[in-house]
């Protein structure tokens, strides 16, 4: 027995045209599963578990902005808390390297910036390789939304530490 027989039907029972159209069919919905569920292939299969841990970002704005953000508030992500609380903010000027007349490079502070150190510290995922913080991932020099109540800031993780 062929497997394409005279007529065009695989092993006698379907067209091939219609298994085509079928497979891409099945593609396409697989496809569509993975954005609306906001996944990759490399994430479907892998073992998701909370880890105990420290994230620490800085955040540069404008002086002022740090002043709602207290050790001992609650972490969210879309208006929802989650288990990471700040322990520490240190604001400190933000130093910027300049380039003077003669072509040498200096640091010096920039009079309209301030920096924060904000820690984080509590429970996060770990799916996989990865590290994630809601729906963001968490590592070394990425920018990452630090949410709460009072405050929305743009960081970047400059340290993460997770507790085995």
């Amino acid at each position: 027995m062929k497997a394409v027989d005279e007529k065009g039907k695989v092993f006698g029972r379907i067209n091939i045209l219609d298994l085509i159209a079928l497979v891409v069919v099945a593609f396409f919905a697989f496809v569509l599963f993975l954005n609306l569920s906001h996944q990759s292939l490399n994430s479907i299969g892998t073992i998701e578990e909370t880890v105990q841990g420290k994230i620490i970002t800085s955040v540069v704005m404008e002086p002022g902005y740090f002043n709602v953000i207290k050790p001992g508030m609650k972490i969210s992500e879309d208006k929802r808390f989650m288990d990471l609380f700040v322990t520490d903010v240190v604001v400190r000027p933000f130093k910027i390297t300049t380039v003077d007349a003669s072509g040498k490079t200096f640091e010096q502070t920039d009079p309209t910036q301030m920096e924060a150190i904000i820690t984080l510290e509590g429970k996060f995922i770990k799916k996989g390789a990865a590290y994630k913080l809601g729906k963001q991932e968490v590592r070394q020099g990425i920018k990452l939304f630090v949410e709460g109540e009072l405050f929305n800031y743009q960081s970047v993780v400059i340290g993460l530490e997770v507790k085995k």
